[in-house]
């Protein structure tokens, strides 16, 4: 009841260690050493099952099946090959070594794929925010400078006067001309399209909507 647990736990003690040698030694990556013990994992149990089946007259199918069960502790007991106790421990325990050893790499290597996928993960989603919120920047800036074009365009045409003051009569009538206000209240460079002087007379207001802003 306490050996063989005692014992188990020795053995995965012992492929700790050494995969952590393994891991001090190939410093850069770790796809080669878990690469390695990977296939030494697979071929292990074939290269029992061919020794059980050479040596202790067991058929090579059941051969394997007794290596795959005793290096991974599983152990049915439904098969027992007449062979030395002595070189049947040996080979249990450098199998349940080599799966220690395998597991431990595999387990190393899928965690570091996780955390690289997660920090990842995590540039993406703050380039991400980071780009939306550029986004809405230049959708304010455009909406702030349409606004602004907007207001200067206004301020323009009330600063020349013709914001307001267009004839309501020329656009009911539908005359082409876009701008045709009666201008009274400014004096003119040109006279002659404002006033009409007569002889003896005083001149006269031109009544008829001037077509040119030429003022001063």
């Amino acid at each position: 009841m306490v050996g063989i647990p005692l014992a188990l736990v020795t053995m995965a003690d012992t492929g700790k260690f050494i995969s952590r040698g393994v891991t001090i030694w190939f410093e850069e990556s770790m796809a080669v050493p878990t690469g390695l013990f990977l296939s030494l994992l697979c071929f292990y149990p074939v290269i029992g099952g061919l020794l059980f089946h050479h040596y202790a007259d067991l058929q090579f199918r059941d051969a394997i099946y007794f290596s795959f069960t005793s290096i991974f502790t599983i152990g049915f007991g439904d098969l027992m090959p007449s062979i030395n106790v002595t070189y049947l421990v040996v080979f249990i325990v450098f199998g349940v070594i080599l799966v220690t050893i395998t597991i431990d790499f595999v387990a190393a290597e899928v965690i570091d794929h996780i955390h690289y996928m997660g920090r990842h993960v995590g540039k993406a989603r703050e380039i991400a925010g980071k780009m939306i919120q550029l986004a809405q920047s230049i959708n304010m800036n455009r909406g702030i400078t349409g606004l602004t074009a907007g207001m200067n365009q206004l301020q323009a045409l009330a600063r020349f006067g013709l914001l307001g003051r267009i004839d309501r009569e020329v656009l009911e009538k539908g005359t082409p001309y876009a701008f045709a206000p009666f201008l009274e209240d400014m004096d003119f460079m040109d006279n002659a399209s404002v006033y009409t002087p007569t002889k003896d007379e005083k001149p006269v207001r031109n009544q008829i909507p001037v077509r040119h802003l030429y003022y001063s």
